[in-house]
């Protein structure tokens, strides 16, 4: 489970951004028990509320690019360049080009619970820094460092316990590739292991996430999810989906040639990739009236609207993810949904009855309606801005704002009373004459 996560130098982002899952002040239904002495509670739900051009995106876009960092580190060479992307500095700022991630989660160790910290560091050309290490649950024990490496000291150090050969590790090891995901792949230790699974987290980025999370709940029906509880998570929402059909259909490099909007880019690249060819699910679904009567002929991707689409695709997502107990990041989760299916989703992970083991959501939007939640705390609420000097993302959580003790609502919010709302430049209605 995620404790908080600090981003620094990414995108629009440039000084240290802090993200919790620890409550400020407020505990009550919304957080769980985590039986960590020092962090006894933690919210299932967290949302980042901000303005167009905030940086909403580049907070799921760094989550995204750590995990896929952390999975795919082994794949890069040494002549790789690493990915990275620093702030986008202006004249107002002085250029930082080395990029830091930092994550606490709780997981077990030696069968009780304990906290892991894991640090990277690194510029487009080298990983500068890393370290991991483990809190136990007992003043008693001391943190224990289980791996640590900086570039300017030349230095390497793993945990004892963590048995691979020195030698071998100077002569494999070089500074693309991340320590914590060598030593997953080479060796057999229970703390890399469990470091390495928790941060393996579930993204979904603006950008083609509908048809990602299409392609990944296709790929586990039936296999980890059955079709009976997509369907009954559709029909949870009022879409009135009465059975669904999967066809498997090739694709070919000409099928998209003269018609290239066709098809999905991230499909076009799986068919150049696949030597011309991939094969595709398409979903064809019936429906059902209020008098029982089915009609059939309906297409997920043809006929139905964007909205049923991404709602098809996170309900693999949303059960594997809740099942497991597991983290799942969202980039504006409002976009295409009706707000009744947002409140749904946020009350399904928000609930210990729906979210028996835990799971943790982190979604952000820039609809306020997300204030009007039932139940919705201060805590749970990121606000982001801009700083108008810098161009840099400011974020601040509404419980950091004292003085505000009444129910959170969009209302108050509109009126600017937590500030992070566009200051847009506009003559009242009605005061401009055409020509003037």
């Amino acid at each position: 489970m995620i404790v908080d996560f600090t981003i620094e130098n990414f995108r629009s982002i440039k000084d240290e951004l802090y993200i919790s899952f620890e409550p400020f002040e407020e505990k009550g239904p919304n957080t769980f028990l985590t039986e960590y002495k020092d962090i006894p509670e933690l919210f299932r739900v967290i949302t980042i509320l901000g303005t167009n051009n905030s940086g909403k995106s580049n907070i799921i876009k760094a989550l995204s690019f750590f995990t896929r960092m952390i999975k795919h580190s082994l794949t890069y060479s040494k002549s790789t360049t690493l990915p990275a992307e620093p702030f986008f500095a202006t004249e107002a700022v002085e250029i930082n080009t080395e990029t830091k991630f930092t994550i606490r989660v709780l997981a077990n160790y030696n069968e009780k619970i304990a906290l892991y910290t894991y640090s990277i560091a690194f510029t487009n050309e080298n990983i500068t820094f890393e370290k991991l290490t483990v809190k136990p649950n007992d003043d008693k024990e001391e943190e224990e460092e289980l791996l640590y490496r900086e570039q300017e000291r030349d230095t390497i150090k793993i945990h004892e316990e963590i048995t691979y050969s020195k030698e071998r590790l100077n002569e494999e090891l070089f500074n693309k590739i991340l320590l914590l995901t060598f030593l997953y792949e080479r060796t057999e230790n229970t703390n890399i292991e469990k470091v390495f699974n928790e941060v393996r987290y579930n993204v979904l980025s603006s950008e083609n996430r509908t048809d990602f999370a299409i392609q990944a709940t296709n790929s586990w029906i039936e296999e980890e999810i059955t079709k009976e509880e997509i369907l009954q998570f559709l029909n949870d929402a009022d879409l009135h989906i009465h059975d669904m059909q999967f066809k498997q259909v090739k694709l070919k490099v000409e099928d998209f040639r003269d018609n290239p909007e066709k098809i999905p880019k991230f499909r076009q690249k799986l068919i150049q990739e696949d030597k011309g060819e991939v094969t595709i699910t398409e979903i064809l679904i019936s429906k059902q009236n209020s008098e029982g009567k089915v009609f059939q002929g309906y297409n997920l991707k043809r006929t139905e609207s964007s909205g049923t689409q991404l709602y098809y695709g996170l309900a693999g997502i949303m059960i594997r993810v809740i099942r497991d107990g597991d983290f799942l990041a969202i980039d504006e989760l409002s976009n295409s949904l009706h707000p009744i299916l947002g409140r749904n989703i946020f009350k399904r992970f928000n609930s210990k009855v729906t979210n028996p083991k835990n799971a943790q959501l982190l979604f952000t939007t820039h609809s306020t309606e997300v204030l009007d939640i039932p139940n919705i705390i201060k805590d749970q609420v990121y606000l982001l801005s801009i700083d108008p000097d810098t161009l840099a993302t400011k974020m601040e959580s509404i419980a950091e704002y004292k003085g505000h003790e009444k129910k959170l609502s969009s209302q108050d919010y509109l009126q600017g009373y937590f500030g992070a709302i566009p200051s847009t430049i506009l003559a009242p209605i009605g005061t401009q004459k055409e020509g003037k």
